[in-house]
Formats: C-alpha cells, structure tokens, sequence
C-alpha cells in the first residue's frame, strides 16, 4: 500500500482507507471493524442494455480531513460511479453518497446498484427489525450461518415488511456496525458468506428494477448512513444518531418538535367526545402543544375507518 488515509472518532473508532500502487482504493477498516479487500470495488453494477460486464477502474480520489469522494469508470469510461464519504467525528456518523453517470451515446438500463461492503469470515450477528402496522420496530439477534439473510420493504412502504436498518455484530468481540438506508423508493439490505468472506450489500432494491438512464444523464442512489455500536448494543448507538441529524438533516428547523398527544394511543378509533375534552384538559396540563384526533372522525359511509381514507368528510352521527 503507497498511502493510508484514516479518520477517528471520539471514541477511537477508526475507519482507514488505503491505496494500492495501481491507486486501487481498499476499505482496510469501518468504525473499527476490519474490512476484506475486493477487486470488484464497492459497488454492484448489472444492467441489462448496453451490458456493462467489465470490472471497474479506479478514475480519481479526493480527501481531506473529513471526507473522501472515490470515482470509478466501466465500460471504457462510457459509465461513472462516484462515492462521495463524509464524516462526523462528533458523533461517529459515516454518510455515503454514490452517483451513477451514464457518459455514453445509449441509454443505460440498470437492473441492479448497490453499495457493497466485506468483512472477514469469522462467526458474526445480525440485528434487523420486522415492521408492520401495529407491530413497529419488533428488533431481533440471528446468527449469520450459511443462509443468507435479507430485510426488504414491501408495496413500495419504507417501514412496511422491515426497518432499512441493520447491526453487524462479531459474535466474540462485541464491536459492531451499523447501517442505514435512506430510501428513495424501495430497498432492500443482504448479508451473505461469499468465498471465505461476508458480504454486506444495500441500497436500491434490484425485484424488477428496470432504471433507465439516458446517455449524459445521472441518478443519484439512495444515501447510506453507518455508524459504530458501542458495546454492541444498538441503543447505545441511537443518542449518536440523532445528535448527528440534528446537527445536520433538522438544524434548519429551528424549533424543536412540539410535545404531540394523539387519540388513536386510547382506544383506536373510538372517538367520544366526553373523554376527549377529558384528553385534552390532561394534555394541556402536561405541556402538550399539539392534540391530535386521529382516525374515526371522517368519513361519510359506513365500514371501517381505513376503507373510508380519501373521503375527509366529517362523521355528523358519530363524535
């Protein structure tokens, strides 16, 4: 390796990325937890026409003390990938953007991009969260053994199947990772063991994915947030993640989100207007600023309340 590059919280985790001769970028380690090399870069890159097949290039490197921007070419430099680091020493927050940019004279079907990223073999956990109306955030431990493991959203829902969030986690050390998707459509994150490696892929989902990029044109992909997990335990990463939005994606808001109270934590959407002004006096008193009457107020016909979304009229027979 010619050069090494390193970035390090305040906790001392460290991510470092380092050059080969050929000026091959490698993820030699990520919030602390060792990385394996991979000649197929960072990415996974299938498209249906043109076929882009070759392997990548590395076409550029940018960096300074708090981030690093990676460029790749494909197809003789007729197709970009770009991957643009930032860091938040602060909190410990990687942000990964990628951009793909179709520098030929066709237009380009992409039928599968996501970010890839590989760990060594040895014996490893994965915490996910099943997600579903009712049943939110329901988080569990799996070994990863031989199968692998997937989380998916469903019916074009960012919540709806499971959370775009996953923990890696060494079964022996306790040091472990985490990632974030934010999506911008569906999504869906991989885990599997791949020749003597774990291979972590994540971004937009690939199930009928057809993007068509016109020749000149560029898509930007869903972004990625990672993190280190202390101890292991995802709640003690959670108050680094939101120090880290609120110093970033909410710092122009201003104002912090009111104290809110909602009627459906009651009884659903059973509204009766006695025990309502009882709610709201309670509310009031302690400090709510917003008091919410959720489902069960409109709608003009009968059946329940979520056959009768979209018709915003207000119930006259019922509170």
């Amino acid at each position: 390796m010619s050069k090494t590059i390193n970035y390090q919280d305040q906790s001392r985790n460290r991510t470092t990325f380092s050059l080969a001769a050929n000026r091959r970028p490698v993820l030699s380690r990520l919030c602390g937890i060792p990385c394996r090399d991979s000649a197929d870069g960072w990415f996974t890159l299938e498209t249906a026409a043109p076929r882009v097949a070759a392997r990548p290039v590395p076409a550029g490197i940018e960096y300074d003390d708090h981030s690093s921007t990676f460029t790749w070419a494909l197809a003789g430099g007729a197709v970009l990938l770009t991957a643009h680091w930032l860091f938040d020493a602060m909190t410990g927050v990687w942000r990964r953007r990628e951009r793909l940019i179709n520098h030929g004279s066709r237009s380009m079907t992409v039928t599968r991009c996501m970010a890839r990223f590989m760990f060594p073999a040895g014996p490893y956990e994965l915490y996910t969260q099943a997600s579903r109306w009712s049943a939110e955030n329901q988080g569990f431990w799996q070994s990863l053994v031989d199968k692998p493991i997937e989380a998916r959203c469903i019916n074009g829902r960012t919540t709806q199947g499971a959370n775009p969030y996953l923990v890696l986690r060494e079964a022996r050390l306790r040091r472990a990772i985490a990632f974030h998707i934010r999506p911008c459509g569906n999504w869906v994150i991989r885990v599997r063991r791949e020749r003597g490696s774990v291979v972590v892929e994540l971004g937009l989902a690939d199930a009928n994915l057809r993007l068509v990029i016109p020749p000149g044109a560029a898509i930007d992909l869903p972004e990625l947030l990672i993190q280190p997990v202390p101890e292991g335990i995802p709640e003690r990463a959670a108050p680094f993640f939101h120090r880290h939005l609120l110093s970033t994606d909410f710092k122009a808001t201003g104002t912090a989100t009111p104290v809110v109270y909602n009627t459906w934590f009651d009884h659903f959407d059973y509204l009766d207007p006695v025990r309502l002004r009882r709610q709201l006096a309670t509310a009031k008193e302690l400090g709510c600023e917003v008091f919410t009457i959720d489902a069960g107020w409109y709608g003009g016909g009968a059946g329940p309340w979520h056959t009768q979304v979209g018709d915003w009229r207000e119930k006259k027979r019922e509170a």
